[in-house]
């Protein structure tokens, strides 16, 4: 272990760490997406033509994924423990890719119920490492870059959700299988992340000493202090045990705020094009997609910045109006106006609202425990969110299917998002 010692400013590795966990997020959402980007010319997805399956059997594919997603980060978490939280990330990578190659098998890629097994193989990379990457990406900055950072880190996810959108076409229209372009896309991408951050990432425990880099800063005074209080004594006041967290309302209230915002994310995938197809061309519903998932790009990080700056570490004010926006974005996706620009500036600014929370959001998780269970926390809520996005997808499918209308699924995600505006009044972090 490196010798623990005072520095005088954060090191500027910390960037290059927010890179490498930028790019392990990314990867995973290349997963999580990847069949959604397999569409032919007129926006038809391919494995649900090619299977011979409905709508709701083709969104369990993606399901599948988030199930197990959403039960591995608590065990990923532990891993992280045992062999660093930059072996967790690289071994979690290297695991996707030997299972995605699997879908090279015709034994495999020609049969339904095996595309699902595979799919929840793949899942389990996310509960492997997402925990760690965003539980530990706040630890490498000082509190008052810390949501500059998780909105940076966050800003990946709709770049890995475009990617897919964006090359999936182009491989279909090439003349691949939709198996083929599946390798191609997830092995690629993984391959070129594994190297980068087993050669280039430190692990801050093990180099630094500390569990979080502003243990060796000079103290910085926060907004949810006292005037003499520090850093150190605030965190003398957070539990430091998970058993301890459980039982305050702070990490009750994330936690929901975290189901609604796994819900919203994960469930836009199924939710947007269905309701793009009853306002627009179907040749234009792939390209709004792909615009509307790249919104994140910009609305995470100033997300992190408004809350950084702005609101000066305070979290919950930006929570609570992103919520808000969600949900009058989605009652104006509901008015019967089928312009173009119209729809397209609402459906990319309903998930901008949801981008502009998802960075400073998790920070929370980190910030309301004490530094050394950072991880076990995020990997805890990461489950929550995991569960509000393994529901999200085939209940909303299902819902639209039995009723004949998108106007119930979309009350309910207003619903939700008017809940979790609820939940970031009590968090007040």
């Amino acid at each position: 272990m490196a010798e623990i010692k005072k520095l005088d400013k954060a090191p500027a590795f910390r960037w290059w760490a927010l890179v490498m966990n930028m790019l392990a997020y990314f990867y995973f959402f290349v997963t999580i997406n990847v069949l959604y980007g397999l569409m032919d010319a007129n926006s038809n997805y391919v494995v649900q033509e090619v299977l011979g399956i409905s709508e709701t059997q083709f969104s369990l594919l993606t399901t599948a994924v988030m199930i197990t997603f959403a039960v591995v980060p608590t065990f990923g978490a532990k891993i992280a423990s045992i062999v660093g939280n930059k072996n967790s990330v690289v071994i979690s990578i290297v695991y996707n890719i030997v299972v995605t190659l699997l879908f090279l098998i015709p034994a495999f890629h020609d049969h339904y119920i095996m595309v699902i097994i595979l799919r929840l193989l793949q899942g389990a990379t996310g509960g492997l490492m997402t925990g760690t990457v965003i539980g530990q990406t706040p630890l490498w900055f000082p509190v008052r870059e810390r949501g500059i950072a998780s909105g940076i880190n966050l800003a990946i996810l709709g770049v890995g959700l475009s990617l897919d959108t964006f090359f999936g076409p182009k491989l279909i229209a090439a003349g691949f299988s939709w198996s083929t372009s599946l390798v191609i896309l997830i092995v690629t991408c993984g391959v070129i992340v594994a190297l980068l951050y087993q050669f280039t990432m430190k692990d801050l425990q093990k180099d630094y000493g500390v569990p979080e880099i502003a243990m060796l800063l000079p103290e910085e005074k926060t907004e949810d202090a006292k005037s003499d209080d520090t850093v150190s004594a605030i965190n003398a006041n957070r539990p430091k045990v998970m058993s301890d967290a459980y039982k305050t309302k702070t990490f009750w209230a994330t936690a929901i705020y975290g189901f609604v915002n796994g819900w919203v994310v994960y469930g836009f995938t199924a939710f947007l094009p269905a309701v793009l197809r009853t306002k627009i061309d179907a040749g234009l519903v792939a390209t709004i997609i792909s615009l509307t998932l790249l919104s994140t790009a910009i609305a995470s990080p100033l997300g992190g910045v408004i809350s950084d700056k702005v609101f000066k570490g305070k979290r919950y004010q930006l929570l609570f109006l992103g919520t808000l926006l969600t949900a009058v974005t989605l009652i104006c996706l509901d008015l019967p106006i089928n312009a173009v620009g119209f729809v397209t500036i609402m459906a990319i600014l309903a998930y901008a609202s949801t981008s502009i929370v998802c960075g400073v959001f998790w920070t929370v998780p980190t910030e309301i425990v004490d530094p050394s269970i950072s991880v076990q926390s995020s990997a805890t809520v990461m489950t929550f969110a995991n569960v509000g996005g393994v529901l999200a997808a085939p209940l909303l499918t299902f819902v639209n299917e039995s009723t004949g209308t998108l106007m119930v699924s979309s009350i309910i995600c207003i619903l939700l998002a008017l809940a979790a505006s609820v939940s970031a009044l009590i968090i007040k972090r």
